[in-house]
């Protein structure tokens, strides 16, 4: 008799443990999923990011063009013309640093979100095995 009731002590201690274990794996899937909120607002930030870098390459390409039409209709402007394609050049390059940056955050940010959701799953499978046992433990208390 002391025997069955250390028994089903320790079947509940146990199934006690696995409920614990199982509340750690669902809190870790909590901080996992914040993580993955954060890693998509910076993805968000990154494509606003890019396209603002879009909207001024497609400025300064205006400003390119002017300038060029400027060049073809007045030989005497081409030095000064010539200065302002020299700093229409430098924004292109400006924003071309930009972009380029911005694809290696999105890139990053990816990555993030990949080992976010594969860790997630590993949680997820380690919570299903938790909740298996402990399925297994609350068998032994049901009757016939």
């Amino acid at each position: 008799m002391s025997g069955n009731l250390q028994e089903i002590i320790d079947s509940v201690s146990g199934a006690g443990d696995a409920s614990r274990e199982m509340d750690d794996s669902f809190r870790e899937i909590e901080t996992e999923t914040r993580e993955l909120h954060s890693s998509l607002e910076e993805i968000s930030a990154s494509m606003r990011e890019l396209r603002s870098g879009g909207q001024q390459i497609l400025e300064a390409m205006t400003i390119l063009q002017d300038v060029s039409s400027n060049v073809r209709t007045g030989s005497n402007d081409i030095s000064g013309n010539a200065e302002s394609i020299r700093e229409a050049m430098t924004v292109i390059q400006q924003i071309s640093a930009e972009v380029r940056n911005g694809m290696v955050e999105i890139a990053g940010g990816i990555s993030e979100i990949s080992n976010a959701v594969q860790h997630v799953m590993q949680v997820a499978e380690e919570s299903g095995r938790l909740g298996q046992s402990l399925n297994g433990e609350l068998e032994h208390f049901k009757t016939s």
